[in-house]
């Protein structure tokens, strides 16, 4: 699937995955706690405070990885 960028973010696309096998994105827009993400997961809740243009994990990473 194409993201058209030139869309307003929304749940749907306010991250962006380089790579369909990363387990992360980048953030479109800034994101806030209590935000909730779209994912091949389904659904996520931002937890931290997360700047546009940022890394945002979208599974869960365990230490060392």
């Amino acid at each position: 699937m194409l993201l058209q960028i030139e869309t307003l973010p929304t749940s749907e696309n306010a991250t962006v995955k380089l790579h369909p096998a990363d387990n992360i994105a980048i953030a479109r827009r800034g994101l806030t706690p209590g935000d909730s993400l779209h994912s091949a997961l389904g659904r996520l809740n931002v937890q931290e405070v997360v700047p546009a243009g940022h890394k945002v994990a979208v599974e869960a990473i365990l230490k060392g990885q």
